[in-house]
């Protein structure tokens, strides 16, 4: 971050089993992301174009080889499932290539407390 100039470092938090996870998520968020391999209808762009602005933004990424039907359910429920567009992305990709975009759509991260949760 000092190379950067920020003083300011996004969480990244280690994985956890997802109910736990769905179980400790606050409130505090003002945008939760869920970027799902099976939306088709929501795009990111859509998503963030309409979007107020925000303070913390929490982006859930999945595991290799995808969410359950079960697990995409209830992250739904609490979330705005979002495409990131035709190409799958591993992972640790997803979590580079949506704190780019965010990135871009907010010019700084020092605005933003962005936090990724990467399931087991």
């Amino acid at each position: 971050s000092c190379q950067c100039c920020r003083d300011h470092l996004p969480i990244i938090h280690p994985p956890q089993p997802l109910d736990s996870f769905l179980e400790t998520l606050d409130s505090s968020y003002d945008l939760i992301l869920f970027l799902n391999e099976t939306e088709t209808t929501t795009s990111l762009h859509h998503v963030l174009q309409s979007s107020q602005a925000f303070n913390r933004c929490l982006a859930i990424i999945g595991p290799e080889g995808g969410f359950s039907p079960d697990e995409i359910n209830k992250i739904s429920l609490l979330s705005q499932s979002v495409s990131l567009g035709p190409t799958l992305l591993k992972a640790p990709q997803a979590a580079f290539f949506i704190s780019a975009i965010l990135y871009y759509y907010h010019n700084t991260l020092d605005k933003s407390d962005f936090m990724w949760y990467y399931s087991l």
